[in-house]
C-alpha cells in the first residue's frame, strides 16, 4: 500500500508524532509561539493525546 496520500504539489499541513521524552527537544526547535500554544493547551505528548 503506497503511503502517499496527495500529490507532492498539494497545499497541506504537517503532521507531528511526538513522545513525551522528545517533546522538549521538538519544542526547541519551533518558533516560540508554537510552545506557548501547546503550553496553553495543556499538551504533554501523552498516549493518545491529540492538539489540532
Amino acid at each position: 500500500m503506497s503511503m502517499i496520500f496527495a500529490p507532492a504539489d498539494a497545499d497541506s499541513l504537517p503532521l507531528f508524532i511526538l513522545e513525551p521524552d522528545g517533546l522538549q527537544g521538538w519544542l526547541a526547535d519551533q518558533p516560540d509561539h508554537v510552545g506557548r500554544w501547546l503550553n496553553s493547551m495543556g499538551f504533554e505528548a501523552s498516549l493518545g493525546q491529540t492538539c489540532l
